[in-house]
């Protein structure tokens, strides 16, 4: 937890907003994409501005998150060589690190609902099986990215333009339904897909997703939460020699 915390604390203490970055960098960029796809291009999705606000904010941390975790060996590198301690405790620090920034953006996801008159009740039901199914999915990847990055440093940006690729192959900025049918499956093998879903369709239309998107998007997250795990137990005695 204290790793967790003078994490946090690197990241926003030369700034003059802090932690409210973590709500303002999604509502940036949710204005921009309502402003492209809601205005201009007009992709005709109902409350497309509160669509695209639920989708960006758990983006934000998955993306923050394995950005950090990728290098977060190396950043650390002083407790990997001489504190005896779990190396993956250094990952799981920068997930939990990044958890205030996702409450405050999902604060202000459920504002923004209720100002436009909704109901956020059966999405705060919905809530906690999508931020644990998300956790499990971050952690995972984050320490597989970990271990890729302490023995090839390029790995860390080859990550950041895999998420950023990412970001556009799943549906952040358009509904599921509007992909072709031949596609939809590989889309489902995306967690994040069902992650999104989760997150945003109590919230939009009252309901949740249907239960193969939640059991594929559970299953998958959870079982890159075994392999990240696996893979790191079996090279954690050689991280010393490598960061």
């Amino acid at each position: 937890m204290n790793l967790a915390r003078a994490d946090l604390r690197s990241r926003f203490e030369a700034t003059s907003l802090g932690v409210l970055w973590s709500a303002l960098n999604p509502a940036m960029t949710a204005v921009v994409v309502f402003v492209v796809f809601g205005r201009v291009v007009r992709l005709g999705v109902e409350n497309y501005g509160l669509f695209v606000l639920a989708a960006v904010v758990p983006w934000g941390f998955l993306a923050g998150s394995l950005s950090q975790a990728s290098s977060a060996l190396l950043r650390h590198r002083a407790l990997v060589g001489q504190v005896r301690m779990p190396r993956a405790a250094i990952v799981f620090a920068v997930t939990l690190g990044n958890l205030p920034s996702l409450g405050i953006g999902l604060v202000l996801v459920a504002l923004v609902a209720l100002a436009q008159g909704g109901s956020i009740g059966g999405w705060l039901l919905w809530l906690p099986l999508a931020v644990v199914t998300q956790i499990a999915l971050v952690v995972g990847a984050g320490l597989l990215a970990a271990v890729a990055t302490a023995f090839l440093r390029d790995v860390e940006y080859l990550l950041a333009a895999g998420v950023r690729a990412a970001f556009f192959l799943s549906p952040n900025l358009y509904p599921i339904d509007r992909v072709p049918d031949q596609w939809r499956a590989l889309y489902l093998m995306n967690p994040m897909t069902g992650i999104l879903e989760m997150y945003r369709a109590p919230l939009l239309s009252g309901e949740g997703p249907a239960g193969s998107v939640i059991v594929s998007a559970v299953a998958i997250s959870f079982g890159v939460l075994a392999a990240g795990v696996a893979v790191f137990r079996a090279f954690e005695e050689d991280l010393d020699d490598h960061v």
